[in-house]
């Protein structure tokens, strides 16, 4: 820890407690807390557990407003542990100290440069430049994953606002960060790594607070199956409900779930250039039957509509296609309408009809772009205010790409990661979700 602050230019006052030594660096230790000249804004515990409680006791005597706790051995530790935690909890309920953790990994606030974390991702010792500042904000249950998740976001060029490890959670929950996070000028994606909560109620209340202030959550959730159960409860204490349906509780306070660290990034990075929209109709319009029905699948499954056309769009549309194209949702154009110059007309008629809110394409760049150089197809994408998507099928070619890129449409060779671009923008609408 004194080597990540000095690390990071840390220049603010810093108290040792260590009773076996008389200094460590240059830096004077106190034996214990009760010994410093002044009250600290926050007190970092790494202390053998039987030994937290006493430093517990010692900072509520002092008012310390915050304190961190690294150590490990409580909640996660059987009945034993447990009833420790308890007597931590009962030592500051009620005063005003607040404790995050035990077993936190700390958290950093990019913006303020204070790294309060033993993590290696912001020790400059070990050749990691610092993280960019930006407007993503994780929150983890796991010290470990949950800077992991930030590393791999900065990597892919998505600044961070704040990484924060809430460890067993004895006070500061999951829950609290989020309700803080979301209100947040500077705060734009709100990253949750989730093995369990003690209140969902008050968790879906937070993230709708976030919601209605135009934020983004995106949470991983873990220990779904009979062994991760077991192993949440060996990690943080938590004793997950098997019963209890997180997709329904995630979907309903208006969360996108994931399954993988790449998911983060698509959805982040499809959101910076894509507009937003409230609504969840999407218009899959494909030249393939199969890729088509594939790709509704996977919206659905996200919670995306694909709603029927009506029979005026319909009738609007069949003036541009095949008489064999199927006009349902997906809309079946059918390879020829490349060559027809059909695409074009059909998406605007679609974006025109205020019938869904967003598009997704589905077709094989590997060998042909015609339809990117189309002018009049640059000349819909170009005017559409919903957001558009593609899904090739096959690898696009490099010409493509260059296209795709040009018109500032997000693509993907995988259904599942398009439809997830698509859930990044297309936000329930408030009222679904009370």
């Amino acid at each position: 820890m004194l080597h990540i602050l000095h690390g990071y230019g840390y220049s603010g006052k810093l108290f040792l407690i260590n009773a076996k030594r008389s200094e460590i660096n240059g830096h004077r230790c106190y034996a214990k807390l009760s010994e410093l000249p002044e009250t600290p804004e926050l007190a970092i515990v790494l202390v053998p557990s039987q030994a937290v409680l006493s430093v517990v006791q010692e900072a509520v005597e002092m008012a310390i407003p915050y304190l961190i706790i690294y150590s490990s051995g409580f909640s996660e530790a059987g009945p034993v542990g447990q009833a420790m935690a308890q007597d931590l909890l009962k030592a500051a309920h009620g005063t005003n100290t607040r404790i995050l953790g035990p077993n936190s990994e700390g958290l950093i606030c990019v913006q303020s440069g204070i790294p309060l974390s033993f993590s290696p991702v912001v020790d400059p010792a070990r050749n990691r430049p610092r993280f960019r500042s930006g407007g993503t904000a994780v929150v983890s249950q796991s010290g470990g994953i949950g800077f992991a998740v930030a590393d791999h976001l900065e990597r892919a060029g998505i600044g961070i606002h704040s990484v924060v490890s809430t460890g067993n959670e004895i006070d500061l929950e999951l829950t609290d960060f989020v309700r803080y996070l979301g209100t947040q000028p500077d705060v734009e994606n709100i990253c949750l790594f989730l093995e369990g909560l003690n209140n969902p109620a008050a968790f879906v209340e937070a993230c709708q607070t976030a919601r209605n202030y135009g934020k983004r959550l995106i949470a991983i959730k873990i220990g779904e199956s009979p062994a991760g159960r077991k192993a949440v409860t060996a990690h943080t204490g938590k004793v997950p409900d098997p019963s209890f349906d997180y997709n329904d509780l995630l979907q309903s306070a208006g969360v996108i779930s994931v399954a993988d660290i790449p998911d983060v990034i698509d959805v982040i990075q499809a959101s910076q250039l894509l507009p937003q929209v409230h609504g969840r109709r999407v218009a899959v319009v494909t030249v393939s039957g199969g890729g088509g029905i594939w790709e509704t699948d996977q919206l659905n499954s996200l919670g995306l509509e694909t709603p029927p056309l009506s029979a005026e769009l319909t009738a609007s549309l069949r003036k541009y296609v095949q008489k064999y194209a199927s006009l349902l949702n997906p809309v079946d154009v059918t390879a020829q309408a490349i060559y027809d110059g059909a695409f074009a007309p059909v998406i605007r008629d679609i974006v025109a009809s205020g019938e869904t809110d967003a598009v997704l394409i589905v077709g094989t760049f590997g060998y042909d772009h015609k339809l990117l150089l189309d002018p009049g197809f640059r000349r819909v994408v170009s005017q559409s205010d919903q957001p558009i998507v593609v899904f090739s099928y096959t690898p696009p070619s490099s010409g493509a790409i260059d296209a795709l890129k040009e018109l500032d449409i997000p693509w993907y060779t995988s259904p599942r990661r398009a439809a997830l671009a698509l859930a990044a923008v297309c936000q329930r609408p408030l009222q679904d979700t009370q």
